[in-house]
């Protein structure tokens, strides 16, 4: 019997790479780290990278820094279409919306716009909530 809440991969359309990532934070030592896997529409792993982030209060500010992440790593390898998948549901939405954010991640989304008006980007939120990664992600410090 398969597992309804495993996914198989899917690719990105046309000529872009898909970003997967995600991160995982520590409050105790308030760090998090970031995960990164760029693919192109075969699947070939294109880029790979980790990053360690400090000064982490809050899953929230985790996760709106593995989103923004992946804007950066695939402008810094010269990609211009890319397809950003993630558990980070809350901060696309932010992404998304014209509105001004005042969230106390409001500086990192507005970053993300930033970046990605020079690219052709989409994303696409996977079926995890924050509050359930927090509790899955409770472990020895980083």
């Amino acid at each position: 019997m398969q597992n309804p809440r495993v996914r198989k991969w899917e690719p990105p359309e046309g000529g872009s790479v898909k970003a997967n990532f995600d991160a995982s934070f520590h409050q105790q030592s308030s760090k998090s780290v970031s995960v990164i896997l760029i693919r192109n529409r075969e699947g070939l792993v294109m880029a790979a990278c980790t990053y360690l982030n400090e000064h982490v209060l809050k899953s929230t500010m985790a996760k709106a820094r593995a989103c923004l992440k992946p804007v950066i790593f695939v402008k810094e390898l010269g990609f211009r279409r890319i397809l950003e998948a993630g558990d980070t549901l809350t901060v696309f939405k932010r992404v998304r919306t014209t509105e001004e954010d005042k969230s106390n991640i409001s500086n990192l989304v507005k970053e993300v716009k930033e970046r990605i008006r020079r690219l052709s980007w989409r994303d696409r939120a996977v079926n995890r909530s924050i509050a359930e990664t927090d509790e899955r992600k409770k472990g020895p410090p980083l």
